[in-house]
């Protein structure tokens, strides 16, 4: 009896895989890594941002058209494959301006809670104000 050849199966099966086309779609990303980056804490949570990004982050009181600074920057990620500075907890005299675009509201998410054969049900909305803002400019002072 002859042997079979387990590896030509499987080059069919990708040659076959290549000509039919791939299901996947690739989206063209920003190429991020020609421009300064940071990561920075706001509302409890992270972003990592750059300059001309746009981010929704919780709610400040702050007017549309403002100019403001975060200072909570986390990391900063320079041009090219520089050196990144890390805080601990945060990189000092690092500040993130952004503009207020505006304010909003996010989608209503509902929360219903059920206790079955007791008569219980709760429906409970909330709606988490947001703030739209575009990140101006990343400063570090070493």
């Amino acid at each position: 009896m002859a042997k079979k050849d387990s590896s030509s199966k499987s080059t069919t099966k990708k040659v076959a895989a290549a000509k039919k086309g791939s299901s996947t779609k690739k989206v063209a990303a920003e190429n991020t890594k020609d421009q300064t980056r940071a990561t920075i804490r706001s509302g409890g949570k992270q972003h990592t941002v750059a300059p001309g990004n746009r981010i929704l982050i919780e709610k400040l009181d702050c007017e549309a058209g403002a100019i403001i600074d975060l200072e909570q920057v986390l990391a900063i990620y320079p041009e090219g494959d520089g050196d990144a500075l890390i805080g601990t907890p945060t990189v000092e005299g690092a500040k993130v301006s952004a503009k207020v675009l505006r304010h909003m509201k996010a989608p209503k998410l509902i929360a219903f809670k059920k206790k079955r054969r007791q008569g219980f049900k709760k429906k409970i909305g909330h709606r988490q104000h947001l703030v739209e803002v575009e990140i101006e400019s990343i400063s570090a002072s070493r």
